[in-house]
């Protein structure tokens, strides 16, 4: 008799979640959703038509709208369901990077010199280039004796040694935003692949590396075909390859354009270091041997380069530059530790600045701080907390809502919603990664009502069109809202 009692509860289990995950094709509940909530009709009817007709029951969505200035909740969807936020991450660094560290915090590049060894020790700066190791070089060439031969030595103690972050991707890899993570940063720890075609069809496509260095080799299969023919070019360097082995093969066409190809490069910190010891000797400064170690206390400064936590800022949420975004999680742990700075102790700074502005961190997992891992779960209602806290900071909040991405006009949204009521209105982080697509910010609304929002959705397939087309849409119409509708 039990188990009769029982195979009858599991049957009704079951048919109660075959009923609420849409057993039915054409039932328009998403998986486990919740009902939304508005109290203006006209506003929920047309978020829920775009909802149900573009995304479920196949994808999932999560959202919630709130006004800045009343705090009223203008419509909510699953607010509580945990999302993968991808680049939305981003927000939480970059406001407790702020509010902890201050927009002034220095990151700095530093030349010494002790004897006959100079240092280059790296302070985080992940957008160093190399025209800005070339003015370090040049202000070396002038502060040292000439006819005297160095050992360069790199000092990377900043940080730990732990290159990626926790669940990243290994087959994104060598894509330039799924780059090494270095305080002895350099181009973004990638490298350009250029190729062109040789003067006649039949000789090899020539191949070169910007900037020129020996660190990376190109094996170059590559050939010239007749005009007029597709180019069928493959440039790669294998994921997991420790060599730094570029490899160039295919055809391109005598009449083709320059074909150029950005890529990460393993062991960025000894990547700048190669740089910096070519541009010395450029200068005429004799280096010896180039190696690793800490700048002892008593060297001199020779030149610094120096760049602030607020520069980082438009890089991290207007560019979504995800190697920006590592550096200060790092650099928040170094700060709190007084020890190498790492993910793990970066992550504890952020979550101490979310638990004391009252935000719940009970569910939130958070693993690195670029949104790059799969392994960091939020919800709409955290991030429009965070939103919250910013906008009512006075001192922050100005610098923050400026490094965020304007609709139609720059960063990642320079060609989202053009030409719309939202165009120059909405001020948001967008993240994008294989069926997830987030859009979190603040928006005006035709009568001058601030609001922020969060849209994140996931598990579609294919390209993120659809998805994106949804939020711009509610961007839209959230910029035309009027409350009396």
């Amino acid at each position: 008799m039990r188990h009769i009692v029982l195979s009858v509860c599991w049957l009704l289990l079951l048919s109660g979640c075959a009923a609420t995950m849409g057993g039915n094709d054409h039932s328009p509940v998403a998986p486990y959703s919740l009902p939304s909530n508005s109290p203006y009709p006209t506003l929920k009817q047309r978020i829920d038509t775009l909802v149900h007709d573009r995304l479920l029951p196949q994808s999932s969505a999560a959202i919630k709208i709130v006004s800045l200035k009343t705090g009223e909740i203008i419509y909510q969807y699953n607010p509580l369901l945990l999302m993968t936020p991808a680049s939305n991450q981003k927000l939480f660094t970059a406001a407790a990077a702020l509010t902890t560290l201050g927009g002034e915090h220095p990151l700095e590049t530093t030349v010494f010199l002790d004897g006959e060894e100079l240092y280059l020790k790296g302070g985080g700066d992940s957008l160093l280039t190399t025209v800005e190791l070339r003015q370090l070089a040049e202000t070396v060439s002038g502060s040292i004796l000439p006819g005297k031969s160095y050992r360069l030595t790199g000092d990377v103690s900043c940080f730990d040694d732990l290159y990626w972050g926790k669940g990243w991707m290994w087959d994104d890899e060598p894509e330039p935003d799924e780059m090494y993570i270095s305080p002895l940063s350099v181009n973004g720890n990638a490298i350009t692949v250029e190729v062109t075609p040789a003067d006649t069809p039949g000789k090899p496509a020539l191949a070169k590396l910007i900037p020129a260095t020996e660190f990376m080799t190109i094996r170059n299969r590559a050939t010239t075909a007749k005009k007029g023919t597709p180019a069928q070019l493959v440039i790669k360097r294998r994921p997991g390859n420790r060599e730094n082995l570029v490899t160039v093969e295919g055809t391109i066409p005598l009449d083709s354009p320059t074909v150029a190809q950005r890529m990460s490069v393993w062991q960025p910190e000894r990547y700048a270091l190669a740089l910096f010891r070519d541009l010395l000797r450029s200068h005429g400064i004799a280096v010896s041997e180039i190696g690793f170690g800490i700048t002892p206390a008593e060297a001199k400064p020779l030149a610094v380069r120096t760049r602030s936590v607020g520069q980082l800022l438009s890089y991290i949420l207007k560019k979504s530059d995800n190697l920006s975004a590592e550096s200060l999680l790092k650099l928040m742990g170094r700060e709190a530790t007084h020890r190498p700075g790492s993910a793990e102790n970066g992550v504890k700074v952020v979550r101490r600045y979310l638990a004391e502005r009252g935000i719940s961190t009970v569910n939130e997992v958070i693993v690195d701080g670029s949104g790059l891992s799969r392994y960091n779960l939020t919800t709409p209602r955290t991030i429009i907390r965070l939103l919250e806290e910013m906008y009512r900071d006075p001192v922050n909040y100005p610098l923050f809502l400026r490094s965020l991405a304007m609709a139609g006009r720059d960063g990642t949204l320079a060609y989202r919603m053009r030409a719309t009521p939202a165009e120059g209105k909405v001020m948001a982080k967008s993240g994008t990664m294989n069926g997830i697509s987030a859009l979190s910010g603040y928006l005006t609304t035709s009568t001058g009502e601030p609001l922020a929002f969060s849209i994140l959705i996931q598990n579609y397939a294919g390209a993120a069109t659809t998805a994106m087309e949804v939020q711009d849409r509610i961007c839209i119409l959230l910029s035309g809202f009027r409350q009396e509708e």
